[in-house]
């Protein structure tokens, strides 16, 4: 067993083979980046209109040329802070998404919503540990 499998083995309640595996794009990636969020701390932000996330960026004097014609319908949209995600497991409510601490970085993603078959839900984020950083119920109306 591989140390993603003992993390998701501790934190998922279920058997993995009953959840949905998302696959995360990653579409920006930032290191070095000495943003708003205190060093080394891990923040999670998500919104399923692209707007709001290139509005975020440009808050944090993030210079990006993605494409501001990115779909939003069909998509979420999540930006991290001090972690990148390298799983994300989906079950009913829950969104479970398994990063690793990476101090001073920035990444945003673009999951698909096709799967997700509840219109509110609860993304957790776990380090590499499988302890709990942060947790976020989303609605996707």
């Amino acid at each position: 067993m591989d140390r993603r499998d003992e993390i998701l083995y501790k934190i998922l309640d279920y058997p993995v083979v009953q959840y949905i595996t998302i696959k995360p794009w990653e579409i920006l990636y930032k290191e070095n980046w000495l943003g708003p969020v205190p060093t080394g701390e891990p923040r999670l932000y998500i919104s399923n209109n692209w707007q709001e996330i290139s509005t975020r960026l440009e808050n944090y004097q993030i210079k990006h040329n993605l494409d501001s014609t990115e779909p939003s319908t069909g998509n979420m949209y999540l930006i991290t802070h001090n972690m990148r995600v390298l799983d994300i497991k989906y079950r009913t409510y829950s969104v479970v998404l398994i990063g690793k601490s990476e101090e001073n970085s920035l990444h945003v993603y673009r999951i698909t919503t096709r799967d997700f078959y509840r219109d509110s839900l609860n993304f957790m984020l776990y380090d590499e540990f499988g302890n709990l950083v942060q947790s976020k119920v989303v609605n996707l109306e």
